[in-house]
């Protein structure tokens, strides 16, 4: 009998959402979880569809997706029992998969279902690499990136490369009463164009993991931002929630940004030199 790959004996689901923004009152307007045999690493299932946010979209520039998109997409009510049933007794496995599962658990707790996502598998804490900077590394093809299937089918190939290094100390989700019918609407985007991600600084590139903790995961969190999505004015909005949502004093909040810097002189000092001559 073939050794399986995943040293688990629960389904692993990999999830991916684009949002409206970070904050509290932003919301998830497309998701996708795809669910791998534990046994053979092989995909079994793949969901995805729009969500209509009842809001604004957000930064569309970055994700792509416009309100005209989003118009006829179904409610996150219509969508919550199919997620339930793909996340339940299944190990949650994303691309810092403490972003997913905040926007993902705020909308649970809107229509008021219980979510524990156990002790889930982060892609990036494994990687040490944002997904565009992971795939190019490791020779996964990661088109159209932003869009929550094609980083869900990235984040799934990445999954597999670290098989081995996958014990047994995850825990999988539960999912308490979900009040609404299971509905098997969806939307997804029109076929896109082929779309390679855009290309970063290679001086953006993290060359150890994250570590745990709660200053160190605010550091990562936002080395994750300014990797994914650079430092363009648009963007500035999106940190300062992201800072806000820690509630961390100012003291740490500098300090991460400055051990982000810091990383980046440390491994590209040529680049460093030349964009900071004037300093």
């Amino acid at each position: 009998m073939a050794k399986p790959v995943f040293a688990v004996d629960r389904p692993l689901v990999v999830i991916d959402c684009e949002t409206t923004g970070l904050g509290r009152v932003d919301r998830v307007i497309e998701i996708a979880a795809l669910t791998l045999d534990p046994q053979s690493g092989e995909t079994i299932d793949e969901y995805d569809t729009l969500i209509n946010p009842q809001r604004g979209v957000g930064p569309t520039r970055i994700h792509g997706i416009t309100s005209a998109m989003v118009e006829a997409a179904p409610v996150f009510s219509e969508v919550i029992a199919a997620l339930a049933a793909r996340l339940s007794r299944c190990i949650v496995v994303a691309h810092n998969i403490s972003f997913d599962q905040r926007m993902i658990g705020d909308e649970f707790a809107r229509l008021g279902v219980p979510i524990d996502w156990g002790r889930g598998i982060c892609t990036y804490q494994l990687s040490g690499l944002n997904l565009g900077d992971a795939c190019d590394h490791y020779g996964i093809t990661l088109d159209n990136h932003h869009r929550a299937l094609a980083d869900a089918r990235a984040a799934a190939e990445l999954v597999r490369v670290f098989a081995k290094d996958i014990g047994r100390s995850y825990r999988s989700a539960s999912v308490g009463h979900v009040p609404y019918r299971l509905n098997a609407r969806t939307l997804q985007r029109p076929e896109p164009t082929r779309r390679r991600r855009r290309q970063v600084r290679p001086a953006a590139r993290r060359t150890t993991r994250p570590e745990s903790g709660r200053d160190s995961d605010l550091a990562a969190s936002l080395a994750w931002m300014i990797e994914e999505y650079g430092m363009e004015e648009h963007v500035q909005p999106m940190l300062d929630d992201l800072i806000a949502l820690a509630k961390l004093p100012r003291k740490p909040v500098d300090a991460a940004h400055i051990q982000f810097l810091l990383t980046l002189a440390a491994s590209e000092p040529d680049w460093w030199r030349e964009d900071n001559a004037e300093l």
